[in-house]
């Protein structure tokens, strides 16, 4: 039975953080500013999108939307260190970002074909 309510917690989590992408991507079109529009677009793909890892040798989960902290948490009884964060968390979303940002910026600077 723990281990469906654990199952049934990351479900859960993963379906509120797509709604909570939704809701925010639908606030971000209403900003004015296209420059603006851009770095919210960019920071949220990167925060939703962006695979994190949790590593604890020798188990390792990787997957978007935080649910690899998340599960790594629930599934595992390690500390979650500060290496950790930095590692898993905090570079591949700097990087998702940077990357992110790149793509959307060379999107909106493509001219429109007719």
């Amino acid at each position: 039975m723990d281990i469906l309510m654990k199952i049934l917690l990351a479900a859960t989590a993963a379906a509120a953080l797509v709604s909570l992408v939704i809701v925010l991507e639908r606030r971000i079109a209403r900003l004015a500013d296209v420059r603006w529009q851009l770095v919210a677009r960019s920071l949220l793909y990167a925060f939703a999108f962006t695979p994190t890892a949790y590593h604890h040798a020798p188990n390792t989960i990787v997957a978007p939307l935080h649910l690899s902290t998340l599960c790594g948490n629930l599934f595992y009884a390690y500390d979650y260190t500060a290496s950790m964060f930095f590692y898993g968390v905090v570079v591949p979303l700097a990087c998702g970002w940077a990357l992110i940002t790149m793509f959307l910026l060379f999107r909106l600077k493509l001219p429109a074909h007719s």
